[in-house]
């Protein structure tokens, strides 16, 4: 992806990203860890493309405290795009009005204002920025209360204030509904279900559409996805043209082209490939490193591979990756190179990293799509072992049960009829 144009130049840009899973009230919820790792991976890794100090990760905070005066000042400096994402606990205070769930956030709906993070602090930092684009996406129960407009003159004033730019609010459930999470003990890498389909759709691309993707595009096909496996329906608000805004590259685009050739014709426009090396012998060098990007160049069989769902982006990061790739460049002869336009042995080593990094990235997208209906029966069948093993427990104890019963019925029969011919005998 180092050939890539960037989506955006976000350096006027922030994002902050909120993940609760641990409670002092609450239930603990590892699969909301799992999930904010997850969306924090998508945004700053290549398909999103936001740099790592533009994006501020806030976890497990303690309580409201001075977070939403921090919010302010993230947002207000920003004049291009804003994204706010939260995973955790959604609820709802004495007023009706969202909470999004901290540490410390207490159950009685009179407390839950001032120790939870109140979404309409959101809002106002949002209404004090300047940024062209506003992105709210909420992974918590009752989350559709983020998109509705409130009767009140608050929002007649927000949406006024958004006149000339745009925002777009994505939400995990409806109004009056609450946001699901995976449960099944078995899995090893439980995770939220909005936040699953969603990370998961964008790195795995839709096919047929542009090479980059459009935000109503990815909640169109993700909407369509929860209703297709009956979970929880998200929401979605717009003002203006914030729903055309480019969120993340669509890896499924025929003009993505993730692979190696773009590093390699980097190095004066030869192909990785053999024939492209007539009457010459391929430098061993080129040879290694085509072998680290073998590897990435497509997703292995789910069949041949245990099903296991944390095989996830990020099993190669660049600082390994260029140490590896510098390891094999340092027997290089002078020379061998190839001709690198004037450019730098290291910026050489940052282009095939970079590179090695993105395919190992794409693959891992592609593996998950794959590998996702494997990973599916094995878990229902595990689910259908353990439904006929409980049957057969309950016929089993029903057949002990009828079995003490007859015996019963048969002793106490024996002594009735004995008492019986007593009587009988007696009356006479």
């Amino acid at each position: 992806m180092t050939n890539l144009e960037p989506l955006h130049d976000f350096s006027h840009s922030r994002a902050v990203v909120v993940g609760t899973w641990e409670y002092a009230n609450l239930k603990s919820v590892a699969a909301i860890r799992h999930s904010y790792q997850r969306m924090v991976s998508l945004l700053t890794g290549p398909l999103c493309g936001w740099p790592r100090d533009r994006l501020l990760g806030l976890e497990n905070v303690a309580g409201p405290g001075d977070l939403p005066e921090q919010l302010m000042a993230e947002f207000e400096a920003v004049d291009d795009v804003a994204l706010f994402y939260y995973v955790g606990h959604g609820q709802i205070d004495a007023d009706n009005q969202l909470c999004l769930g901290l540490k410390h956030s207490r159950t009685e709906p009179s407390h839950r204002a001032t120790t939870s993070l109140p979404f309409q602090a959101v809002r106002n930092a949002f209404f004090e920025s300047h940024a062209t684009t506003k992105i709210v996406i909420l992974d918590c129960c009752f989350a559709g209360l983020a998109g509705q407009r409130a009767n009140t003159l608050a929002a007649e004033v927000l949406d006024a204030r958004l006149t000339g730019s745009g925002a777009y609010t994505m939400t995990a459930s409806e109004a009056n509904n609450t946001a699901w999470y995976e449960t099944d003990s078995s899995l090893v890498w439980p995770q939220t279900y909005f936040t699953k389909y969603l990370v998961e759709l964008v790195e795995a691309g839709l096919p047929g559409h542009p090479p980059k993707l459009r935000l109503h595009e990815i909640f169109n096909e993700l909407s369509q996805n929860l209703a297709r496996d009956k979970l929880p329906s998200p929401t979605v608000r717009n003002i203006n043209e914030a729903s055309d805004f480019l969120f993340a590259y669509n890896v499924a685009s025929p003009e993505y082209l993730p692979g190696s050739d773009r590093a390699f014709s980097a190095l004066g426009g030869d192909s990785a490939d053999e024939a492209s090396w007539p009457g010459r012998r391929k430098p061993t060098w080129r040879h290694r490193i085509s072998a680290l990007f073998a590897g990435a160049g497509a997703p292995p069989d789910p069949a041949d591979l245990p099903a296991i769902r944390p095989f996830l982006p990020g099993t190669v990061d660049e600082v390994a990756a260029r140490r590896e790739i510098e390891h094999l460049l340092r027997d290089v002869p002078p020379g061998h190179l190839g001709d690198l336009n004037g450019e730098s042995p290291n910026r050489l080593i940052d282009a095939l990293a970079s590179q090695w990094v993105a395919d190992i990235r794409a693959q891992h997208g592609r593996y998950l799509v794959s590998a996702n209906p494997v990973i599916q029966a094995a878990e229902a069948d595990a689910r259908r072992a353990r439904a006929i093993a409980m049957r057969d427990r309950s016929i089993l104890s029903h057949k002990i049960v009828a079995l003490e019963s007859a015996l019963l019925r048969i002793a106490g029969r024996d002594q009735w009829d004995q008492r019986g011919k007593h009587r009988d005998a007696a009356g006479l």
